[in-house]
């Protein structure tokens, strides 16, 4: 094995890289530098304790601080484009590429996707009472579930689709601190608040 000094202390990447020249040229056309590579390398080798060069749901979870529930298990599974239950390099570092650099309405409509835990385009009174639950924790969570539904459900028909979300969520904004907090976390332990903040 060959060792790539990175020239910040005794931080090393062991072994070959973690992508070939094709998704190499991919990460440029993105504005991915070879520097910011060889930082993504870094923390994807941190991040796997297993030592098998990809990344299952737990070392992803461990890696960034975050605990196993709904909707970590669901960012974790919208991140691993190929649903193979495992995060390739490529992979994490195109979906950190995406999801840490949104803001206003991609991250509304990224909060929808992650909520709508059924994948049918449409948010259903359980699917936002987990949310809520999340949020807000189980005390008055029926009023809290009936204001919403009331405010978002436009078309009475007892879900919430993704216009009806979008249209209403200003409203209810505290619905979308989950997902700004699992930014914020996954900008913290992966290239630093720092980096994102430039893009």
């Amino acid at each position: 094995l060959t060792d790539t000094e990175m020239g910040c202390g005794s931080s090393k990447i062991v072994g070959e890289p973690y992508y070939n020249a094709k998704e190499e040229s991919e990460f440029l056309l993105l504005g991915v530098t070879h520097k910011d590579l060889d930082k993504f390398s870094l923390v994807f080798q941190k991040f796997d304790q297993l030592k098998q060069r990809y990344l299952v749901i737990q070392e992803f979870l461990d890696g960034l601080r975050l605990q196993h529930n709904m909707l970590t298990a669901k960012i974790f599974n919208v991140a691993d484009s190929e649903q193979n239950s495992m995060l390739s390099f490529r992979e994490f570092v195109l979906f950190s590429r995406n999801f840490l650099t949104m803001t206003g309405d991609e991250i509304y409509n990224f909060t929808f996707d992650i909520y709508d835990l059924e994948g049918n385009g449409s948010l259903s009174p359980d699917e936002l009472k987990a949310v809520l639950i999340k949020v807000h924790g189980k005390a008055h969570v029926k009023a809290k579930l009936k204001a919403v539904m009331e405010l978002m459900d436009s078309s009475h028909d007892h879900k919430i689709s993704r216009n009806e979300f979008l249209g209403h969520i200003r409203s209810f904004t505290a619905l979308v601190f989950p997902v700004f907090a699992i930014q914020e976390a996954l900008r913290q332990h992966i290239m630093g608040e720092k980096f994102w903040t430039k893009l």
